[in-house]
C-alpha cells in the first residue's frame, strides 16, 4: 500500500455544506415595482417543485483507510444495508451501486441491494486502492450529477496528502480545492445544488495513518467517524428527503444530519405593517445592538 499521510477534515465538511448553499442562492425570484417578494414569485418558482430522481448513484469509498470499517459486524455496514433498505422501497431499480478509490467501479448489477452489506468484503478489494483523493471523487462524482440524479457518497472523507510539509497549509490547499470543484459544477451547468450531510460513527479495526508528515502506520480498535454526503439539484433532494428522513433508529450508527437547501435562501412573502389594530402605544426602539 502507498505510504500517505490522512488529514481528518471535519471543518472542511462544513466548508462542503457551505459551498453547497452558495452554489444553490442563485437568483431564482422576481420582485414587485415596489421591491416586496409576491406570493405570485413564490408560487412560479421552480424550487418549490419536487421531483423524483430518475436514478440514484451510491458511491462507496474503498481505499485502504477504509478497511477498518468492514472488518467484522460494524455499524458501517448496518449503515450500508439502511440505507440500500430505504433506497430499494422509493426508487427500487433506478439505484445503481459503484466502489470509488482511484477510480470509479461498477459493482455486480444483479446484486440485491438489501443483500449487498451481507456480502460486500467478497468484492471490497476492488481497484487501486493504494491513495484516495477526495477532490478528484467529488468532481468525479459531480460529473455524473445532473438534474434528474442524486449521488450519494460514503467516505471517511480524509484528504491524503502525499507530500511531506506543512501539512495545514496543504490541508488549505485540499479545501480550495473541493470548494472550486462545487463552485465550477454550479457555473457550468448552472446547477441549484443541496446537500445533506450526515455525520455516522461505526466501529473500525485497521491501519490508520497519522497527518504529523512521517510514514509510520499503526492499528487502531476503536469508534471511529465517517460521513455520508448526498448531492443533488434541489427539486430532487426536496423529494429525496421528504421520502427518506434519517434520523436515530432509522439508520445503524447515525450520529447528527446537516442539511443545506435552496430552499433555505428563498425569501418567503412579507409586507411592512405602517398601522395596525393594536390597542395601546408603542416607538421604535433606538438602541444600539453590537
Amino acid at each position: 500500500m502507498k505510504k500517505v499521510y490522512f488529514l481528518t477534515i471535519v471543518a472542511a465538511i462544513t466548508l462542503l455544506a457551505t459551498v453547497c448553499f452558495y452554489s444553490s442562492c442563485g437568483d431564482n425570484e422576481r420582485v414587485s415595482k415596489k421591491g416586496t417578494l409576491t406570493s405570485e414569485t413564490i408560487a412560479d418558482s421552480t424550487l418549490n417543485r419536487a421531483v423524483s430522481a430518475k436514478v440514484v448513484n451510491v458511491y462507496i469509498e474503498n481505499s485502504g483507510s477504509m478497511d477498518g470499517y468492514v472488518n467484522g459486524q460494524t455499524e458501517f455496514k448496518g449503515a450500508i444495508r439502511d440505507l440500500l433498505v430505504l433506497l430499494k422501497h422509493y426508487y427500487e431499480k433506478k439505484v445503481n451501486l459503484f466502489f470509488i478509490n482511484t477510480a470509479i467501479h461498477q459493482t455486480a448489477t444483479n446484486i440485491d441491494l438489501a443483500e449487498f452489506s451481507q456480502k460486500i468484503n467478497l468484492s471490497w478489494r476492488t481497484g487501486d486502492r493504494s491513495t484516495s483523493n477526495l477532490n478528484k471523487m467529488f468532481s468525479e462524482i459531480l460529473k455524473k450529477t445532473n438534474d434528474s440524479t442524486i449521488s450519494i457518497l460514503l467516505s471517511d472523507c480524509i484528504y491524503s496528502i502525499p507530500q511531506k510539509g506543512n501539512t495545514v497549509g496543504l490541508l488549505n490547499d485540499a479545501k480550495g480545492l473541493t470548494k472550486d470543484a462545487f463552485l465550477s459544477k454550479s457555473r457550468e451547468d448552472k446547477t441549484i445544488l443541496s446537500t445533506t450531510i450526515l455525520k455516522m460513527k461505526s466501529k473500525f479495526k485497521g491501519k490508520y495513518f497519522p497527518f504529523t508528515g512521517d510514514a509510520n502506520w499503526f492499528t487502531i480498535d476503536m469508534e471511529r467517524p465517517y460521513y455520508i454526503c448526498i448531492i443533488g439539484c434541489n427539486n430532487v433532494m426536496k423529494d429525496f428527503n421528504k421520502k427518506i428522513s434519517f434520523d436515530k433508529g432509522k439508520i445503524e450508527g447515525f450520529d447528527n444530519k446537516y442539511i443545506i437547501s435552496a430552499q433555505a435562501a428563498e425569501k418567503i412573502y412579507y409586507s411592512v405593517l405602517l398601522s395596525t389594530d393594536n390597542v395601546g402605544r408603542f416607538k421604535t426602539d433606538r438602541k444600539v445592538i453590537k
